[in-house]
């Protein structure tokens, strides 16, 4: 619940704390995967826009995440999920871990 709700900040502690690894092993847990992706998304939010307040730019590397595994992502996308919680992953693998190969944005 604190990475869904909290401050850019607060986020940023948590992560500091170790909080990733937490939400990559929520993953595996079948009532927590909804909790645990949105967790995962504030985190990559939360980077992103570090990231773009850091080069005081938009056009921010949306190739690689150092936070975020891009493999907690795909192992969740390879397990058997409820739409709702499909979609969901397919988002946060497309906004945050793809890139165009054309314009490398």
């Amino acid at each position: 619940n604190a990475t869904s709700c909290g401050s850019d900040q607060q986020i940023s502690i948590l992560v500091s704390e170790g909080c990733v690894s937490v939400l990559g092993l929520l993953l595996e847990e079948t009532s927590m995967v909804s909790m645990a992706l949105e967790g995962l998304e504030r985190v990559l939010q939360v980077e992103k826009n570090s990231q773009a307040r850091k080069e005081k730019c938009l056009r921010v590397d949306r190739s690689h995440s150092p936070l975020v595994d891009p493999s907690l992502v795909e192992n969740a996308m390879k397990k058997p999920n409820s739409s709702k919680v499909t979609k969901k992953v397919q988002q946060i693998w497309n906004d945050h871990f793809v890139s165009c190969a054309l314009c490398n944005q």
